[in-house]
């Protein structure tokens, strides 16, 4: 699965992934150990993405762990694809897609709205991903 082509790109899919953990940690207050970067396995579940830098499949996950409204701790896996298209990432997050430019910059809002809908996703009890136990 690493070897599908970034597009001439030069940056893999899960750089992106990772950008995007680093900022849902940033504007969440979750702890960095509270938001794991997944990738699907050949099996069709999630695998930790850690140690593998140059994964470029499309399908993903985040599994985010936060204490519910009784101060419970819950965990939730929120599944999206990522493509590249000129010089972009396209997240797509259920119905919603997010542009992210990265040349000549990293587009910080873009990064931001995308974060912010992944937390919204994880909080919303009709949310697509699974609550884990």
């Amino acid at each position: 699965m690493n070897a599908i082509s970034s597009a001439g790109f030069g940056l893999p899919r899960s750089f992106i992934v990772q950008a995007l953990r680093r900022e849902l940690i940033r504007i969440s207050g979750l702890a960095d150990d509270c938001c794991t970067a997944m990738r699907a396995g050949e099996a069709g579940n999630f695998l930790a993405l850690d140690g593998q830098p140059d994964y470029n499949a499309p399908d993903f996950a985040l599994r985010l762990s936060f204490p519910d409204a009784h101060g419970r701790r819950m965990q939730r896996l929120v599944e999206f694809e990522v493509d590249i298209l000129m010089q972009q990432y396209r997240v797509h997050l259920g119905p919603r897609s997010f542009n992210i430019a990265f040349l000549p910059a990293l587009d910080q809002a873009a990064l931001a709205a995308a974060a912010r809908a992944v937390m919204q996703e994880a909080l919303s009890p009709a949310g697509t991903g699974p609550i884990l136990a």
